[in-house]
């Protein structure tokens, strides 16, 4: 549920320039107006992420071994993976990591966290699985 709200706070100080300061960054920005247009597609995809996870949660709060809980997690956190390499990727090869603002350290920290983080929550997610299977076998 912590990546959800992350998630969603991002976006919170994206658009109220919190994080997100356009007349600073405009100036520190190649081609800032690409930027912004390609950094706000990802709004909606993260919202609708942060709400499956918010689903699974919930359900996986309820009762631990939830089949439907566990699947969305995984989804999610399989986009989640995707969209932080995708950013990374992108932040490497133009820059964004030598803004010398705050932004840089944000991105960083979205880069190098969310993917490993997913793949942790995929791993735990699957063999919990396996787990099951086994108890429902013995």
């Amino acid at each position: 549920m912590g990546n959800a709200v992350g998630i969603l706070l991002f976006w919170v100080g994206f658009y109220t320039e919190a994080i997100f300061p356009v007349d600073v960054l405009s100036t520190k920005i190649k081609n800032f107006d690409g930027y912004y247009a390609w950094e706000s597609s990802f709004t909606v995809p993260d919202v609708i992420m942060a709400a499956f996870m918010i689903i699974a949660c919930k359900r996986l709060l309820s009762d631990a071994m939830d089949v439907v809980g566990r699947l969305l997690l995984i989804a999610c956190s399989g986009g989640v993976m995707f969209l932080g390499v995708l950013d990374f990727t992108y932040a490497i090869r133009n820059g964004m990591y030598e803004l010398d603002h705050f932004f840089s350290y944000i991105l960083l920290s979205i880069g190098l966290g969310l993917p490993p983080l997913s793949f942790a929550t995929i791993y735990v997610l699957m063999n919990s699985f396996k787990e099951s299977d086994q108890k429902k076998k013995a």
